[in-house]
Protein backbone atom coordinates (compact mmCIF):
# COMPACT_ATOMS: atom_id res chain seq x y z
CA UNK A 1 0.00 0.00 0.00
CA UNK A 2 1.26 3.41 -1.11
CA UNK A 3 0.68 6.44 0.39
CA UNK A 4 -0.05 9.85 -2.34
CA UNK A 5 0.64 13.16 -0.37
CA UNK A 6 2.27 17.16 -1.28
CA UNK A 7 1.82 15.94 -5.45
CA UNK A 8 3.97 12.34 -4.99
CA UNK A 9 4.14 8.84 -4.16
CA UNK A 10 5.83 8.47 -1.28
CA UNK A 11 8.53 6.46 -0.55
CA UNK A 12 7.79 4.38 2.10
CA UNK A 13 5.48 1.50 0.74
CA UNK A 14 4.38 -0.48 3.81
CA UNK A 15 3.32 -4.63 3.30
CA UNK A 16 -0.29 -4.98 4.44
CA UNK A 17 -0.12 -7.33 7.08
CA UNK A 18 -3.38 -7.75 7.67
CA UNK A 19 -7.14 -6.58 7.02
CA UNK A 20 -9.95 -6.59 9.13
CA UNK A 21 -13.67 -5.87 7.70
CA UNK A 22 -16.46 -4.59 9.66
CA UNK A 23 -14.75 -3.39 13.39
CA UNK A 24 -16.65 -1.77 15.40
CA UNK A 25 -15.19 1.92 16.38
CA UNK A 26 -16.02 1.89 19.86
CA UNK A 27 -14.43 1.48 23.33
CA UNK A 28 -16.12 -2.15 24.21
CA UNK A 29 -14.38 -3.42 20.98
CA UNK A 30 -11.09 -1.76 22.09
CA UNK A 31 -11.38 -3.83 25.56
CA UNK A 32 -12.29 -7.20 23.57
CA UNK A 33 -9.74 -6.82 20.77
CA UNK A 34 -7.17 -6.04 24.89
CA UNK A 35 -8.44 -9.21 26.38
CA UNK A 36 -7.63 -11.67 23.17
CA UNK A 37 -3.85 -11.68 23.83
CA UNK A 38 -3.27 -11.26 20.15
CA UNK A 39 -0.79 -8.55 19.61
CA UNK A 40 -2.34 -7.08 16.41
CA UNK A 41 -5.58 -6.88 18.67
CA UNK A 42 -4.54 -4.95 20.84
CA UNK A 43 -2.72 -2.58 18.00
CA UNK A 44 -5.92 -2.26 16.96
CA UNK A 45 -7.63 -1.48 20.15
CA UNK A 46 -5.18 1.14 20.46
CA UNK A 47 -6.01 2.89 17.63
CA UNK A 48 -9.43 2.50 18.05
CA UNK A 49 -9.17 4.39 21.38
CA UNK A 50 -6.66 6.82 20.11
CA UNK A 51 -9.43 7.89 17.06
CA UNK A 52 -12.17 7.99 19.55
CA UNK A 53 -10.45 10.98 21.38
CA UNK A 54 -9.69 13.10 18.40
CA UNK A 55 -12.12 15.76 18.03
CA UNK A 56 -12.97 18.59 15.63
CA UNK A 57 -12.86 22.31 16.14
CA UNK A 58 -16.85 22.67 17.98
CA UNK A 59 -15.60 19.50 20.09
CA UNK A 60 -17.47 16.68 18.43
CA UNK A 61 -16.12 13.16 17.46
CA UNK A 62 -14.16 13.43 14.54
CA UNK A 63 -15.20 9.71 13.37
CA UNK A 64 -18.69 8.46 13.71
CA UNK A 65 -19.71 5.30 15.67
CA UNK A 66 -20.03 2.87 12.90
CA UNK A 67 -17.98 -0.20 11.81
CA UNK A 68 -14.54 0.48 9.32
CA UNK A 69 -12.22 -1.35 7.69
CA UNK A 70 -8.79 -1.53 9.19
CA UNK A 71 -5.30 -2.22 8.08
CA UNK A 72 -1.84 -3.42 10.00
CA UNK A 73 0.91 -2.17 8.32
CA UNK A 74 4.71 -3.06 8.20
CA UNK A 75 6.66 -0.89 10.17
CA UNK A 76 9.31 1.58 8.25
CA UNK A 77 12.08 0.08 9.85
CA UNK A 78 11.00 -3.42 8.86
CA UNK A 79 13.20 -3.40 5.50
CA UNK A 80 12.08 -7.00 4.75
CA UNK A 81 8.61 -6.14 4.41
CA UNK A 82 8.79 -2.31 3.74
CA UNK A 83 9.88 -1.30 0.16
CA UNK A 84 11.52 2.32 0.41
CA UNK A 85 12.17 3.72 -3.06
CA UNK A 86 15.22 6.53 -3.55
CA UNK A 87 12.92 9.05 -3.99
CA UNK A 88 8.88 9.81 -4.11
CA UNK A 89 7.42 9.45 -7.42
CA UNK A 90 6.32 13.24 -8.67
CA UNK A 91 3.37 13.75 -10.30
CA UNK A 92 4.57 16.14 -12.58
CA UNK A 93 1.34 17.24 -14.75
CA UNK A 94 -0.84 20.27 -14.25
CA UNK A 95 -4.12 22.03 -14.94
CA UNK A 96 -7.96 21.19 -15.12
CA UNK A 97 -8.23 17.22 -14.95
CA UNK A 98 -4.68 16.34 -14.18
CA UNK A 99 -5.03 14.99 -10.66
CA UNK A 100 -3.36 11.79 -9.89
CA UNK A 101 -5.81 10.42 -7.07
CA UNK A 102 -9.02 11.93 -5.45
CA UNK A 103 -9.73 8.72 -3.11
CA UNK A 104 -8.14 5.54 -4.23
CA UNK A 105 -6.30 4.48 -7.00
CA UNK A 106 -5.14 0.44 -7.93
CA UNK A 107 -1.49 -0.02 -9.83
CA UNK A 108 1.08 -2.94 -9.39
CA UNK A 109 3.77 -2.76 -7.05
CA UNK A 110 6.56 -3.17 -9.57
CA UNK A 111 5.47 -0.29 -11.42
CA UNK A 112 5.69 2.26 -8.56
CA UNK A 113 9.34 0.58 -8.03
CA UNK A 114 10.57 1.48 -11.67
CA UNK A 115 8.29 4.65 -12.03
CA UNK A 116 10.27 8.11 -12.42
CA UNK A 117 6.96 9.84 -12.65
CA UNK A 118 3.31 8.92 -11.66
CA UNK A 119 3.23 9.01 -15.66
CA UNK A 120 4.66 5.98 -15.51
CA UNK A 121 2.23 4.34 -12.93
CA UNK A 122 0.19 1.51 -14.42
Amino acid sequence: MAFYSDKAVQASIPEVLDRRDHVPWTENEAQRLDKTGNLDDRRVAKVIREVLKLKDSNGDALYADGLYQVFILSDISDIVKTKTLNSPVQHTKTGKGSAYVRKQRYCTSGSILHASTTDDIS
